[in-house]
């Protein structure tokens, strides 16, 4: 069906194919759609699942804003950690439709859920993780869950969390990548001068490379 809807899409067009799976790689509703059909962007909720989640990336790595450095997920970790590699590399499964597919990292809006495994994260802690993976393959941006909630959680300057989350992609931007530092190897060949400092809000803070929506 996805293969048909694309077909149907005059040229030029600015349509695109979007899904959002869980963050555990291989997901089990989409994996085999998003192999067989060519996606344009997938937004991956980091934010459901303990094991792969943002949470588990930031419970990992408390120190690095200071070392730079990521932790090595413990071999016995549920899941193997933050999943954004392993969803790189299963995009890059042979065979796959979906080798483009930009890759957002979903994460929940509101400030807390106030639930014992508590998977809302600030952007003080987002920061790191920015930094880690914005030159990574098929960076997409962020996804969020939701818009109201996002637009509800505002620092104490009144930036709403879609704000703060912009901010900090663009002053990474400025920074500039260097050589892919993701460990999946790609076929895939972009323009160093796109940029990644895109955003959109619904449930969405990613999208276009080379536009910036607010």
């Amino acid at each position: 069906m996805i293969n048909r809807l694309r077909s149907y899409f005059p040229k030029g067009s600015n349509y695109l194919i979007t899904g959002a799976p869980q963050c555990v790689v291989n997901d089990a509703n989409m994996d085999l759609m998003i192999q067989g059909a060519e996606f344009d962007i997938i937004w991956v909720q980091f934010y459901n699942t303990w094991g792969c989640s943002v949470r588990d990336w930031v419970t990992l790595n408390p120190n690095y804003a200071k070392t730079g450095v990521e932790t090595t997920v413990p071999k016995t970790y549920a899941f193997g950690g933050f999943s954004y590699d392993a969803w790189l590399k299963r995009l890059q499964a042979p065979g796959s439709k979906s080798k483009n597919a930009k890759l957002a990292i979903g994460v929940l809006g509101q400030a807390s859920t106030d639930t014992l495994l508590d998977f809302a994260v600030s952007s003080a802690q987002l920061k790191p993780l920015i930094d880690e993976y914005y030159c990574h393959d098929n960076f997409g941006g962020f996804m969020v869950w939701d818009a109201v909630s996002a637009g509800n959680n505002k620092d104490k300057n009144g930036n709403t969390f879609t704000a703060q989350i912009k901010a900090l992609l663009l002053a990474r931007e400025a920074k500039g990548c260097g050589e892919p530092t993701s460990t999946v190897i790609s076929t895939t060949t972009t323009s160093s001068s796109s940029t990644k400092a895109s955003t959109t809000t619904t449930s969405s803070l990613s999208t276009k490379i080379g536009r910036a929506h607010v």
